[in-house]
């Protein structure tokens, strides 16, 4: 087995199909059905199940696969950090920030990366914090944003900012008011709240730790979607301090913050363990970091 052999095999992984895998790589599909018969006579796995619309990948294929990537993103990142012996920082950096800030910060973040580190090619990827979580365990990003409660310990990372939650809805529906709001105000309020985002777990699981019962009706990830469904009348919803306070007035919706300590976000930076630090990675972390703390300072306390 060669790095040759671990290159071919995700190729196929991702592309589902040996035919997509040869268009990746410029390669000829019976070199690599004879790469792939090498490597599970090497190993004595099936990496693969062949059916009519292509190939997906075995028990042991998912293993491979996993310690295939971060095999392949240390060999990228020890290149990268010789190179950068010569001179100027280089390489690839994959991002990953979350969805509730990518409206604000996603282009502007590719442009001042393009400028500051011109011979580094970035790759920004958008998801939910369990979403990247997963990619950075799996050797797929060098940099992740991470949420986590105010209370909850978590690995060393840099801090980017703390917000809170605010409940946003119609007014007549919510009774909002300027001032700050308890958890226990929320009882009674049809809320929509999705699974998919940390803060409203974080949400559910303080309000099942005291006793106070949440009128949920329903979930969707979708942020404009959400907003749009509470623009209705039909219910209210948690957002960000950060997001909130850019959108619910454009939906014509009002908003308060919650009062209260344990539902704080604190919002992090994580590097991959699994790879060396680069001169790329490190500098792009502090663009990221600088980015959010100039764009979100308007509308955090």
């Amino acid at each position: 087995m060669d790095i040759r052999h671990l290159r071919y095999f995700m190729a196929m992984a991702e592309g589902g199909s040996l035919s997509e895998a040869s268009r990746r790589l410029h390669v000829a599909q019976p070199a690599l059905s004879q790469r792939l018969a090498d490597l599970e006579q090497e190993l004595g796995v099936q990496l693969f199940v062949r059916g009519p619309s292509g190939i997906a990948v075995t028990e042991a294929g998912t293993e491979l696969y996993a310690r295939a990537a971060a095999i392949v993103k240390q060999l990228e990142s020890a290149r990268a950090a010789v190179r950068e012996k010569a001179g100027h920082a280089q390489g690839s950096v994959s991002i990953g920030i979350l969805k509730s800030v990518a409206p604000i910060v996603a282009t502007q973040l590719y442009l001042a990366i393009k400028q500051e580190l011109p011979a580094v090619t970035p790759e920004i990827v958008v998801g939910y914090s369990d979403e990247l979580r997963q990619r950075l365990r799996a050797s797929q990003l060098d940099i992740a944003m991470q949420v986590h409660a105010a209370h909850e310990k978590c690995a060393p990372a840099t801090l980017l900012y703390r917000e809170r939650l605010c409940l946003v809805g119609p007014e007549p529906l919510a009774g909002l008011h300027p001032g700050p709001i308890k958890l226990e105000q929320l009882a009674g309020i049809p809320l929509i709240l999705s699974s998919m985002q940390p803060s409203h777990r974080m949400l559910r699981e303080e309000a099942a730790r005291r006793g106070v019962a949440l009128d949920i009706v329903g979930g969707i990830e979708d942020s404009k979607a959400l907003l749009d469904i509470c623009a209705t009348g039909a219910a209210a919803t948690l957002l960000a301090e950060s997001v909130a306070a850019r959108r619910a007035g454009s939906a014509g919706l009002a908003h308060a913050p919650l009062d209260e300590p344990r539902l704080t976000r604190q919002v992090v930076v994580t590097l991959n363990d699994n790879v060396m630090k680069t001169g790329a990675i490190i500098a792009a972390e502090a663009i990221l970091a600088r980015l959010l703390r100039e764009r979100l300072q308007a509308t955090l306390p």
